[in-house]
């Protein structure tokens, strides 16, 4: 029977997969355009871009459905359905490069077969999954057609900013974490068509899920397609929060959960970098939101679900290690009642499929290192007592402090002392303005549901406070309190006729905070997106030059300086256009200690020389703000020391602007 269906359905079968391969084809016939690209050029290179973005998530996501198909979820919702797909199946897609990776077949061509193998396949499952799409699309344009105008205006909102950010997507790469390991990364294992261990750039060892989607769009050296994944990550992250609404609460609820995360303003800006955090976050929460339908329903079948989303997260970031905590202590919490011995078994499972998925990564690490977190706490090869302890003081510096009265300011200092908490868009990292109004959640209390969801936000944000307090690594929890807030919003009706419409006021006060986001986004597309939208009318090299504040000393030191010049960069991790020349220090503080060992400016310049370093290229952006989050001292009298020595004859200066240095090291 098998047979003959698959007989059936060839025709529209190859048809879907000669698409794919069409795509990919012209991805390899035109390649990504240089640095210098105007014009048609840059206008084609990004409809390829978003061709092949396009056809990779419709490939994932029918993998996904697939498997969910599998796992025969009962009273799954359509929502629901989607978002879960989507999820399984960009993991699922990760997991597979992965497994490429450790065996040596990284190659482009292996990646573009297996993409047309999966569309092969799956061709009946993505009929059902965009048959899906258009049900939920006409759905919601009824929806948003019938009831109050605040509906489509809410709706004009939110397609805005989302097509902002997705034209900021389209420009080069220029964030930090994107420039300093996110790309390089697999950039790397691509060159070298397997994943080795990295002693210099550390970060490149960790749990890289997300990264390995890069791979499929870096194998023809597309960076956009990278920036595109994180995006389309932000939109799984957004309807994961509604899907929870939906089912706990309602279609208005739902809607509002949406709006009020499209109101945190740096949330698009980071949607639109090469990052992960928004992948990581996505599993984590949805983990979440599966343990509450086991909890509703009794199917251990969204329990396993629960535990591989979990996998996910942890086979995403470190982070994924707190996000599983605090989902172990909600599965106890969820299931207590049902006796210890359902209990254990409850809590097994669970855990068993979270550490099965996430368990390559970190056997990996295991196995070349000795230390399955590397190098975080128990520190490897390369890491010594100091330089862990000095790394893991910088951690520690994120916050507002860590006495009593922080601790208990903690939740007003956070949009207070915003600065404090971040290291990207300082001036506008902070939760939804929406969040403090959850104080008031006792006198509107929702369905049983909300308790524990808001337990999980709790009990995660308590694990937070108590590592690194950077307010991106809150994100698992913000679509939990969007939930929860959605609820307040909707329930915070006075019992007597009041002249202030309260049912009114509030939501609109949340599209008016998007509204606040959709200005940022603005802000944005006109500073940090090539002009006109991808790069049209400015090229990339010159985008770069005008957004990255060492890139032009970069560019010179590329285009200008021998090939057998190497520079140091002191605190800067950002190498990602610089691979053969740049030396990066992506633990910010590695050379600083190393320059605070030596006590004359000719051991310095010895140092250099004995290094291999021809050249120090100083960001002085990088340096500043790590002066901020130098709990050791380190780059303070590293710094010191370079004002005692760099006037002297040893160095003379190859490039200089207002944001960066570059020297040449002249002593013999």
């Amino acid at each position: 029977m098998a047979r003959a269906f698959l007989r059936l359905r060839l025709p529209s079968r190859l048809i879907w997969a000669g698409l794919v391969a069409l795509v990919l084809q012209l991805r390899t016939f035109y390649p990504p355009r240089d640095l210098d690209a105007l014009g048609s050029v840059a206008l084609r290179d990004g409809a390829l871009s978003i061709a092949h973005w396009l056809a990779f998530l419709l490939v994932a996501a029918s993998a996904g459905f697939w498997l969910l198909r599998k796992l025969a979820l009962p009273e799954l919702s359509e929502l629901e359905s989607m978002v879960f797909a989507s999820a399984l199946g960009l993991g699922l897609m990760g997991y597979l490069a992965l497994g490429l990776g450790l065996s040596g077949w990284l190659y482009p061509a292996v990646l573009d077969a297996l993409m047309v193998a999966i569309a092969f396949l799956t061709e009946s499952d993505l009929r059902q999954f965009t048959g899906l799409l258009t049900s939920l699309a006409r759905g919601l344009r009824t929806w948003l057609k019938s009831g109050s105008p605040l509906r489509p205006a809410s709706a004009a909102v939110m397609g805005l900013i989302a097509l902002f950010a997705l034209i900021h997507a389209l420009g080069p790469a220029w964030d930090y974490d994107g420039l300093m390991y996110h790309l390089p990364g697999p950039t790397d294992f691509l060159a070298n068509h397997r994943i080795l261990p990295n002693l210099d750039n550390w970060y490149v060892n960790g749990p890289f899920t997300v990264e390995m989607l890069f791979t499929y769009g870096l194998a023809h050296g597309d960076v956009v397609f990278a920036k595109l994944i994180h995006y389309a990550l932000g939109w799984l992250y957004v309807t994961s929060a509604a899907a929870v609404a939906r089912r706990w609460l309602g279609t208005r609820e739902a809607w509002l959960s949406a709006v009020i995360l499209m109101g945190i303003p740096t949330l698009p800006i980071w949607a639109a970098f090469a990052y992960v955090d928004l992948g990581w976050a996505s599993f984590e929460f949805l983990a979440a939101g599966a343990a509450l339908v086991w909890w509703q329903t009794g199917s251990r079948r969204w329990l396993l679900l629960a535990g591989l989303l979990a996998g996910l997260a942890m086979g995403s970031k470190y982070t994924g290690l707190a996000g599983f905590a605090a989902l172990s202590g909600l599965v106890v919490l969820l299931g207590w009642r049902a006796g210890i011995r359902r209990l254990l078994g409850s809590v097994s499972l669970f855990a068993g499929a979270a550490v099965a998925v996430a368990f390559p990564w970190y056997l990996k690490n295991w196995l070349w290192f000795g230390n399955p977190v590397y190098p975080l706490y128990l520190g490897g090869p390369g890491w010594n007592p100091e330089r862990l302890r000095v790394y893991m003081a910088y951690l520690g510096s994120f916050g507002a402090g860590k006495t009593f009265a922080d601790w208990i300011l903690l939740p007003l200092n956070i949009y207070a002392r915003n600065s404090r908490f971040g290291a990207v868009m300082n001036q506008i990292d902070v939760p939804s303005l929406l969040f403090p109004l959850l104080i008031l959640y006792p006198l509107r209390r929702g369905p049983r549901a909300l308790g524990p969801l808001l337990a999980f936000a709790a009990g995660r944000s308590l694990l937070w406070a108590l590592s690194s307090q950077q307010t991106r690594f809150l994100l698992p929890v913000f679509p939990a309190l969007a939930v929860a807030t959605a609820h307040l919003l909707t329930s915070l009706v006075p019992r007597r006729p009041r002249r202030i419409p309260w049912h009114v006021f509030l939501p609109t006060l949340a599209v008016a905070l998007s509204g606040l986001t959709l200005f940022y986004q603005v802000v944005v597309l006109v500073e940090y997106t090539p002009h006109l939208p991808a790069g049209g009318w400015e090229s990339s090299r010159q985008f770069l030059r005008r957004v990255v504040r060492d890139y032009p000393a970069v560019d010179f030191l590329n285009r200008s300086l021998p090939p057998s010049a190497r520079a140091l960069q002191l605190g800067d991790g950002q190498a990602f256009y610089c691979p053969e020349k740049c030396v990066p220090d992506p633990d910010h503080f590695r050379w600083a200690a190393e320059i605070n060992r030596l006590s004359s400016v000719t051991e310095f310049a010895g140092w250099i020389k004995a290094e291999g370093f021809s050249h120090l290229l100083l960001s002085w952006e990088d340096v500043d703000f790590l002066l901020q989050h130098d709990p050791t001292g380190t780059m303070h009298e590293a710094v010191r020391h370079l004002q005692d020595w760099l006037p002297t004859d040893c160095f003379r200066p190859a490039f200089a602007n207002e944001w960066s240095l570059l020297i040449e090291v002249t002593c013999k």
